[in-house]
C-alpha cells in the first residue's frame, strides 16, 4: 500500500504539472481538483487524516471559487469567511499534535492566499505554505509530495528573484537616469 501511495502522488504531481501546462479557465481547475483528490487518496493511504479533511476542504473550495470567480470574477469576502470558519471548525474536532496541524496551518493560509488576486502574495505564500509541508510529508511518508513541494520552493523563488525583484530593480533603475 505504500508503493501505491507514492504512485498516487506522483500522479497527482503529473496533474499539477498539466495544469500549469494547461493554464486555461476551463483545464486548471479540472486538473488542480484531480492533483488534489490523488492527494487526498496518498494521504489517506499513509493515515494522514488531517490532511486528508484538509484536501476535502481545499476541493470544495476549489469548485465554489471557480464558479464565483466564473460568474463574478471575485470571490466574495464572506465566501471566504465561510471556508475559514469551516477549517477552524474541522480542526478544533480533530485530535493532533503540532505535526498533524501544519496541513490546517497551510490550508488557512493557502486559502487566504488564494482568494488574493496579487499574484506577489500568492507566490509568497505557496513558498512559506510548501516550506511547512516539506516537515509534514516528511512526517507521514508523503516522499512523493515532498518532492512537489521542493518543486514548488524552487520555482516560487525563482518567480519572486525574477518578476518581484527584477522589477523593482529596473523600475528604480529607471528613475536614476
Amino acid at each position: 500500500m505504500y508503493i501505491l501511495s507514492q504512485v498516487l502522488g506522483v500522479a497527482g504531481i503529473i496533474s499539477m504539472l498539466a495544469s500549469i501546462a494547461f493554464d486555461t479557465r476551463k483545464k486548471l481547475p479540472v486538473f488542480e481538483m484531480l492533483a488534489i483528490i490523488l492527494f487526498g487518496l496518498q494521504y489517506f493511504i499513509l493515515k494522514a487524516i488531517p490532511a486528508v479533511i484538509m484536501l476535502i476542504i481545499l476541493f470544495i473550495r476549489c469548485i465554489v471559487f471557480f464558479y464565483i470567480e466564473k460568474k463574478y470574477k471575485k470571490v466574495p469576502f464572506f465566501i471566504l469567511l465561510i471556508f475559514l470558519a469551516s477549517i477552524i471548525v474541522a480542526a478544533s474536532i480533530m485530535k493532533y499534535g503540532i505535526m498533524e496541524g501544519f496541513p490546517v496551518i497551510s490550508t488557512f493560509i493557502y486559502t487566504i492566499g488564494i482568494w488574493q488576486k496579487n499574484t506577489n502574495i500568492q507566490r509568497i505564500v505557496t513558498l512559506f505554505i510548501s516550506c511547512i509541508l516539506i516537515g509534514y510529508n516528511v512526517y507521514v511518508r508523503a516522499y512523493s509530495l515532498l518532492i512537489w513541494n521542493i518543486f514548488e520552493i524552487i520555482t516560487s523563488l525563482i518567480a519572486i528573484y525574477n518578476i518581484n525583484l527584477n522589477d523593482k530593480k529596473t523600475k528604480k533603475g529607471r528613475m536614476l537616469w
